[in-house]
């Protein structure tokens, strides 16, 4: 049963996101179980990014609260409001994208998500495909009345944890992902 929910589900990220579908799992492997929550939150996502290629203004204030702002690591005393957020999504060049690692925390009228947007940049000036760079993001939604609302996004490259952050380990080892 578990087995046939969870490739249910891939094959529903695979047509929601563009994920290639892993190959079968032996018996042996756990399989993390991925939840109603992390599901409805990628579809969110997944929504969010497709109206931000397709243009789809209606879409996007549909999702974005009314006081959106992004925060960035590397400048997180200027916050990027919703207006400049949007105008300057709109204008970059898309990377073809996937989210991995999502994880939900549920606090009834909020919700943080956080999960690692993997993609290509681009082409290097030799042009060869760069290597894959990461996201972390972390976003703060809002239970509106009739839906969810995107309030804050923070966000930051993916990288080694080479500099010393409270709490956390500096010799904390690496989870291989299995394929």
């Amino acid at each position: 049963m578990r087995t046939t929910v969870f490739l249910s589900f891939l094959l529903f990220a695979h047509a929601a996101i563009g994920a290639p579908v892993a190959a079968p799992v032996p018996a042996n492997v756990r399989i993390p179980t991925v939840t109603r929550l992390v599901q409805m939150f990628i579809q969110l996502e997944t929504d969010l990014s497709d109206a931000v290629t397709k243009q789809d203004m209606a879409a996007i204030t549909k999702l974005l609260s009314d006081d959106f702002e992004m925060r960035i690591g590397s400048m997180p005393g200027n916050p990027i409001p919703r207006a400049e957020w949007i105008k300057q999504s709109i204008a970059e060049p898309k990377p073809s994208t996937f989210i991995e690692q999502m994880a939900v925390h549920d606090y009834d009228k909020l919700a943080v998500v956080s999960y690692l947007l993997k993609g290509k940049n681009g082409k290097s000036k030799k042009g060869k495909v760069d290597a894959a760079q990461g996201l972390f993001i972390v976003d703060v939604w809002t239970r509106e009345p009739e839906d969810w609302k995107l309030a804050v996004r923070y966000t930051g490259s993916e990288g080694k944890n080479d500099f010393y952050i409270s709490g956390a380990p500096m010799n904390a080892p690496a989870f291989e992902k299995k394929e």
